[in-house]
């Protein structure tokens, strides 16, 4: 805070792709906290920046079309509003509308007039308004809606000193804007009314008519199960029609509004503008689809070209660090701990940041520039078909990033059915985590060619694999549309926003957001994972370390063999010998019918926690067993089985290990999601169940055919 002036919290809100996120980052600076509405795992993101000596604190509230919400994620703006005891009670109201679209944008703004707090309209995107010749009237406009008007662009920056000057002139003003005047009857406002105020302490006749049309969906924090029963109980004495207030309430303001927007905004119709140019193609029957794959394909590609460089200098950089502190540092306990536990897994990780960093990359592009719901629209009908819909799509191809957003924005579905289908198979579309184990074993099989000089042919493989995930997440989604049995009907609603070029500062914002949140996850687990491993990976039972020496030294005396093999089976028969290498050994024979040996088998189970972990743990463990500056790929290759002296990572078992890696259910926090989405460990348990089982069966399949 500044001065002796008090924090004025601003709620910022609007519907879905306005540019209202934008906007908040641009006014923020991307200086954010994120955390959780109370209740439910929405985002919650608070911000502030400081205008004339006065902190101005903005909290995000999710993207809605109305105030009457469907479902409880949805009902965190009723509930927001409702909790005037919160210390982020707005006393400013911040609403932005897409200036392209003003006729559906503003029954969500004559709503929200309703509640008391002076509010903002903020009409963005000025800049695509001048280029489809639309002319908006704002002083009219303002004067009929009785509401101050500044125009921005989000995207260029335009009016945003002007919004901060008409925030703090708003606060200073201090009008009040309850201008009731929701269809009604006087019956309903002298009965409904005094039971939700007696019982909830509401003094907002509008938000008092809400609570009574969704009082289910009122936060237990707010209202008590038995107030909420008391107060269903006297509504239903009174035959309150909740539905048919909805649908009056909305019919009456569109009629109200839809008139003041054909009055005070007008467009030019003497020319197509650029996204019917663009729908007109993009969304076509037959080439839309295959835009669409081509656009997906040359992701991936990405992924594998433009990474390549930057992989290389992290790599080389975590070995010469290891070699020089190898060399200055003393040869201890502890400080092959730090070089061979500690800076291999972290590597393990770090490595393939540029590569899950372009991928996050590209999905914030598509969705920015609004192509993201054209893929919705488009694929509606087909997802149908699999008993999902256009929004499962969405959190299918969210899925590639991670499994977990993907799972929690299947709350837009409405559909249970659908909602648990898209649910369940999500977690077959390869996700982030997936990138190293991939990148990994396709070095291996894949060697690093170009088709044409421009077809990667990795980046073609990496592209198949993740087609591998699809088709079975199809599959299984097939047989649960016929084993799910549901009278509900489905269906979708969604608005396809006009093309616009992203907001570079905030994609980047964006995508360095995921990229932190992708490290610090996945690297607290690495970081205790490695360093577990290494010490299990260097001890046993007291004295049977130097037991195992003795043993090799009168198998095979220093005399005969040179001191270097010596060296290299002494330390291949001590990490046998480990607590790690018989923990190994104790698992072998499941995993032995797959191809898989001790070392790869501790390399899975600890990737139970986290895929990721995979590469990580091979790290530490062949950095145990042979201390050269080769990098993980080089000592894999080099990795020989000590009984036949072939190697551990041939076809069969690479082909199979990839095979599992798309199929089994990996992900201890992803399955702790689908218990708090699906309420209960039932379809967690099944879907581990079912994954991994496939994984398993298919593995062995692959092996034994290609062995």
């Amino acid at each position: 805070m500044s001065g002796n002036h008090r924090e004025i919290n601003v709620a910022i809100i609007g519907n879905p792709n306005s540019g209202k996120t934008t906007l908040f980052n641009l006014l923020t600076g991307l200086n954010y906290k994120t955390g959780n509405f109370p209740g439910v795992t929405v985002d919650k993101r608070t911000g502030s920046f400081i205008h004339e000596g006065q902190v101005f604190k903005l909290i995000d509230l999710p993207g809605t079309y109305s105030l009457h919400p469907n479902s409880p994620e949805e009902a965190v703006n009723l509930n927001f509003f409702i909790d005037t005891s919160s210390s982020d009670y707005p006393d400013l109201i911040l609403y932005v509308a897409d200036s392209t679209a003003l006729s559906k944008q503003l029954l969500l703004f004559d709503q929200l007039k309703e509640l008391g707090i002076p509010i903002l309209l903020a009409l963005n995107m000025t800049d695509s308004v001048k280029k489809l010749g639309i002319r908006i009237d704002t002083k009219a406009l303002s004067k009929a809606l009785e509401t101050p008007i500044v125009q921005v662009s989000a995207r260029t920056g335009e009016g945003i000193v002007t919004l901060r000057k008409q925030l703090l002139h708003l606060k200073a003003a201090n009008t009040k804007q309850s201008t009731f005047s929701a269809t009604y009857n006087t019956k309903d406002l002298e009965s409904v009314i005094p039971i939700i105020s007696e019982l909830t302490g509401c003094n907002n006749d509008y938000l008092c008519l809400l609570a009574a049309e969704h009082i289910d969906y009122i936060h237990d924090s707010l209202l008590d199960i038995t107030s909420k029963r008391d107060i269903k109980y006297r509504l239903d004495s009174i035959k309150f029609q909740s539905l048919t207030r909805q649908v009056d309430e909305t019919m009456e303001r569109f009629k109200r509004i839809e008139p003041i927007i054909d009055r005070y905004v007008t467009k030019s119709f003497n020319r197509l503008g650029l996204t019917e140019k663009m729908d007109a193609i993009l969304t076509h029957r037959v080439i839309g689809p295959f835009i669409f794959l081509l656009v997906t394909f040359l992701i991936f590609q990405s992924v594998f070209s433009l990474a390549t460089i930057p992989m290389d200098w992290i790599n080389n950089g975590f070995i010469n660090i290891k070699s020089y502190l190898n060399q200055v540092l003393p040869d201890t306990p502890v400080v092959h701990l730090f070089t061979d536990g500690l800076l291999s897994g972290i590597n393990g990780v770090l490595v393939f940041v540029p590569q899950i960093a372009i991928m996050f990359f590209f999905i914030v592009l598509l969705e920015e520039s609004g192509y993201m719901a054209r893929v919705v629209y488009m694929f509606d009908g087909i997802m149908n078909y699999f008993g999902m819909n256009g929004r499962s799509l969405i959190s299918l191809i969210s899925s590639s990033a991670c499994a977990i957003p993907a799972i929690m924005s299947t709350r837009t579905i409405k559909n249970r059915k659908q909602r648990l289908i898209t649910i369940f198979v999500a977690p077959f579309m390869s996700c982030s985590a997936r990138i190293p184990v991939y990148t990994m074993l396709l070095a291996l099989l894949v060697p690093n060619v170009y088709i044409w000089n421009f077809i990667s042919l990795p980046g073609l493989a990496f592209f198949g694999l993740y087609i591998v995930g699809a088709i079975f997440a199809f599959i299984v989604a097939m047989i649960l549309k016929f084993s799910l049995k549901t009278q509900e009907k489905g269906y979708l609603i969604i608005s396809l926003p006009a093309y616009r070029i992203p907001h570079w500062k905030s994609v980047l914002g964006e995508v360095l957001s995921k990229v932190k949140s992708f490290i610090w996850s996945a690297g607290r687990i690495i970081l205790f994972i490695s360093m577990v491993l290494w010490i299990a990976a260097n001890t046993s039972m007291p004295g049977r370390m130097s037991e195992v020496e003795r043993e090799l030294r009168a198998e095979a005396p220093s005399s005969i063999v040179s001191k270097s093999d010596f060296e290299a089976q002494l330390s291949s028969k001590k990490l046998e010998a480990s607590f790690a290498g018989q923990f190994g050994k104790w698992i072998e024979p499941v995993i032995k019918p797959l191809g898989y040996d001790w070392k790869i088998g501790i390399a899975l189970l600890t990737s139970f926690a986290a895929r990721e972990v995979f590469v990580g743990t091979l790290a530490t463990i062949y950095s145990v067993n042979d201390h050269t500056n080769d990098n993980l790929l080089t000592k894999m290759r080099q990795a020989r089985n000590p009984d036949t002296q072939k190697p551990v990572f041939n076809l069969a078992t690479s082909l199979s290990l990839l095979v599992f890696y798309i199929l089994a259910m990996q992900c201890m926090s992803t399955l702790a999601v689908v218990r708090k989405e699906t309420g209960g460990w039932k379809w967690p348990v099944i879907q581990f169940v079912v994954m991994t089982g496939l994984a398993y069966m298919l593995s062995w399949m692959i092996y034994r055919i290609f062995s």
